[in-house]
């Protein structure tokens, strides 16, 4: 590997300068295909006088990058991004469900030259967690040594630290927050009795071990609740494939209606009967009632006459009418056991109009006998309910699995999970839609949804069914035609059992046995070998904390309702369902390549997850950026960025609402605190990760407190020799023996740091350096921030009139970008992963 500068010439020609193999200095052209991504990304001006490494073949320089950065390779002009710059293809799944998940539909897109402009990093990635060799002697799994005795060959004593902060920390106080109105919560700080900071140890242990879990690729301490499937949206089209069912003497009796089951849709009309009831999401003057003008209930065994009607749908291009699908028209309905009364005659024609859908009515009328299924005005525009029936004399009867009662106990678990905060701020429906009201497996009969997920006799259903001889084959089962549909497997499944948090002692991985450990399935515990001192705030109380109130301290109730101080950007919730960023191609943890499909990125078997959580320090932020946070800078941009961590005002006015935190004030970059951590009966490796940890290169920072999305709480640890001390267990025996102060000097931090490096690259490198193990790059990447200068804020999307950097919008709106990545447009989709932490070269504004 050799090092050189870069040049750009009068002709705006790239070339580099540097001293060749031979030690003659030397100045040559780089050809583009030889220059990182990262490089070809910077603006001109920037790149003269660059300093970058490469690789020295044949006199000639290869693979020209940043110091200290991994080679990105790129398939785009400068500025622009291929689908799959700097990322390994994927093969395409194997999985042949083909026809319920559209894969089809999509053009495989293998090598998708998509030309988007790179605009942004999202605030999150992922630290890679690979398999683990559970029997490493060092970084593997075993019993605690415990700490009854100072063994001879482990480690004892107490490391001083100092931590300073980079970025702002937010130390909110939420025992003593205040509620402004809106629900909308005030937070003060949390000081201490002199007022200063104040940061309980415990908050030190949780950010360091969760450091330390990442760089010994430790066991997750805890990982609940990924033990069920999670959902994603179907498409539309696949809808048309389900078939209305119904639970009969615990078993699934299907409904098909008059039409033969089809593979794609029905092979003659739609399987159920539409009952009209519904305008505008209220009830229809032409709802179909029974005799005495009740509405029919879900779950009525009903008789129907229903006539046949064709349906014609408007095409916008050919302005003319085209033909589209069939189905049965519910014209009378009454209970079964009352009188039907005669055969009614067929409809009227109603005749077609331009620019609007034509039901024809074919004049063919029939009685049948069915189920109605209400599921609710659930979506806008919505006119029909169903009647479920079954003209066939033979019944078409499937049976039902454990599985299946769980799969669907998920399924509708999920629905009502992803609703529950907005009923219980009181919304009537979907927020996004206008005329509609929550469907009913979501809020229930009642208000009783826990009903809603139990698979009982009577249940109505739509399942996605095979046929398998002369049998069905039952695939899946839905409460609504166009549903959610549960991922192959759990985020549990993917999780490799070595990464499992550990059920016994003598599973307990580096991280529990230094930090400590609580079995999550049972009994057991183990206090870990390591302890924080108290932290102590050593800047002054007047230069630790800036304000944002008049009065220059925290506030509380009708104080703080009068000035409830910063309002905070919204934080956005945890969505493990995106898959495209959660889930990974194989147990590695790498990114999957852009452009499959939903499905094909879903939560399948082979694939593992991207890792652990991570938030990468908010690098190269201009000058100015967290002065005066009061003032509203969110939409003027400065050198590409924009006020991120503030919520932006609406029509002049400060949003706080339940979507976002105030805070009382934020503790200064600069404040300095110190603590002790002690250590009892660590090994070489064990010590050499956390001093490791404790001496990161210059430049690389801890994550600390809240906010961490939004680039607050960077921190700064280093290790204060004048009050470390560190001996083996035969240096104490030394100590101790002794009256007389003793000259033993206490351990070297670099010999064990170099005993950690060294068992991470044997069990985990190859022919690799350290640095260039997968979850060690990460972590460094997540310290020291991106190199690019690419802003780090959620994903947002163009609005159709703006041009330029996208600043951010007053109501948020992050959902927009994910529902452009899933759009398909010419039977592809963008479908942009979130890149790997360690080559993360952004992601585009779309669409």
């Amino acid at each position: 590997m050799a090092k050189g500068l870069l040049i750009v010439n009068v002709k705006k020609q790239i070339r580099i300068k540097f001293i060749n193999s031979k030690g003659k200095e030397v100045e040559t052209a780089v050809p583009e295909a030889e220059l990182s991504a990262q490089v070809k990304q910077k603006p001109l001006e920037q790149l003269n006088g660059l300093e970058v490494e490469f690789d020295e073949v044949g006199g000639q320089p290869k693979k020209v990058r940043p110091v200290g950065e991994p080679f990105v390779g790129s398939y785009f002009s400068p500025g622009l991004i291929s689908g799959d710059a700097g990322r390994e293809a994927q093969p395409r799944s194997r999985n042949p469900e083909q026809r319920l998940r559209g894969q089809s539909k999509l053009q495989s897109v293998p090598n998708r030259a998509s030309s988007q402009v790179l605009s942004f990093h999202n605030p999150y990635n992922f630290v890679p967690a690979p398999p683990r060799d559970t029997g490493h002697p060092e970084l593997g799994d075993h019993r605690p040594v415990g700490h009854h005795v100072l063994f001879p060959d482990r480690y004892t004593g107490v490391i001083r630290v100092k931590m300073t902060a980079v970025t702002p920390l937010l130390l909110p106080d939420a025992a003593n927050a205040t509620n402004t109105g809106n629900e909308h919560k005030s937070f003060p700080v949390r000081v201490d009795a002199d007022g200063k900071p104040y940061i309980p140890p415990t908050s030190i242990k949780g950010m360091l071990r969760s450091a330390y879990e990442a760089v010994t690729n430790s066991r997750f301490a805890v990982f609940p609740g990924h033990d069920r499937k999670l959902a994603y949206r179907m498409a539309t089209q696949q809808g048309l494939a389900l078939v209305p069912a119904r639970v009969t003497n615990g078993q699934l009796e299907l409904l098909p209606g008059t039409s033969t089951i089809g593979h794609e849709r029905p092979d003659e009309p739609m399987y159920a009967a539409w009952l009209p009831r519904y305008h505008r999401g209220k009830i229809s003057n032409n709802a179909v009632c029974y005799p005495k003008g009740e509405l029919p209930k879900h779950g009525d065994e009903v008789d129907c006459w229903v006539e046949l009607i064709q349906h014609w749908r408007w095409d916008s291009k050919s302005k003319s009418h085209k033909q589209d699908f069939r189905y049965w028209r519910v014209l009378k309905i009454v209970p079964t056991g009352k009188k039907l009364g005669p055969k009614p005659a067929a409809s009227s024609d109603p005749s077609k109009r331009d620019s609007q859908s034509y039901h024809q009515p074919l004049g063919e009328v029939r009685e049948i006998r069915g189920f109605v299924c209400i599921t609710n005005a659930n979506i806008d525009r919505k006119h029909d309910e169903r009647v479920f029936f079954s003209a066939s004399k033979e019944s078409h009867m499937v049976q039902l699995s454990d599985q299946h009662h769980r799969d669907w106990e998920t399924l509708i678990l999920n629905y009502q999970q992803e609703h529950a905060e907005e009923i219980r701020r009181g919304e009537k429906s979907p927020p996004a839609l206008k005329h509609s009201e929550w469907s009913r497996h979501i809020v229930g009969i009642n208000n009783n949804a826990s009903a809603e997920r139990e698979l009982r006799d009577g249940t109505l259903l739509y399942a996605w069914v095979e046929q398998e001889g002369s049998g069905w084959r039952l695939r899946g089962l839905f409460p609504v035609n166009i549903s959610r549909k549960l991922y192959d497997v759990a985020p549990l499944d993917l999780l490799d059992c070595s990464l499992r948090p550990a059920t016994s002692l003598d599973q307990l991985s580096p991280a529990d046995r230094v930090f400590g450990w609580v079995n999550q399935r049972g009994h057991g515990a183990y206090k870990g070998q390591l302890r924080i001192g108290p932290v102590t705030c050593i800047t002054p109380a007047d230069r630790a904390i800036e304000w944002f109130n008049s009065k220059k301290r925290n506030l509380y109730d009708e104080e703080a309702k009068s000035e409830p101080g910063l309002p905070l950007a919204i934080l956005g919730q945890p969505k493990p369902q995106q898959a495209r960023f959660y889930v990974a191609a194989s147990p590695n943890g790498e990114a999957q390549r852009d452009g499959l499909s939903k499905e094909e990125a879903g939560y399948s078997p082979d694939k593992g997850l991207r890792g652990r959580k991570v938030y990468p320090h908010h690098r190269g932020l201009p000058p100015g950026y967290w002065d005066d946070p009061m003032e509203d800078r969110t939409q003027t941009e400065q050198n590409g960025y924009f006020q991120e961590y503030r919520r932006p005002r609406l029509n002049g006015k400060e949003q706080r609402d339940n979507q976002n935190r105030s805070i009382q004030g934020w503790v200064r970059p600069g404040t300095e605190f110190v603590f002790d951590i002690h250590v009892t009966n660590v090994s070489a490796v064990e010590l050499g990760a956390l001093l490791w940890l404790l001496s990161l290169p210059e430049g690389h920072y801890h994550r600390f407190g809240g906010g961490k999305p939004l680039g607050f709480g960077s921190v700064r640890l280093e290790i204060d020799p004048s009050g470390t001390a560190i001996y083996s267990g035969e240096g104490w025996r030394q100590i101790y023996s002794s009256l007389e102060e003793t000259s033993l000097k206490s351990v070297s931090p670099e010999a064990l740091v170099q005993e950690f490096k060294e068992a991470v690259r044997s069990a985990y490198g190859g022919e690799r350096r350290f640095e260039e193990v997968s979850f060690i790059a990460a972590f460094l990447r997540m310290a020291s921030g991106h190199p690019d200068r690419l802003p780090t804020h959620y994903p947002r999307a163009r609005e159709a009139i703006q041009q330029g950097p996208i600043p951010p919008h007053p109501e948020g709106r992050a959902y927009e970008w994910f529902v452009e990545n899933e759009r398909v447009k010419n039977r592809s989709v963008p479908g942009f992963s979130l890149p790997d932490l360690a080559k993360d070269i952004g992601l585009p504004i779309l669409p």
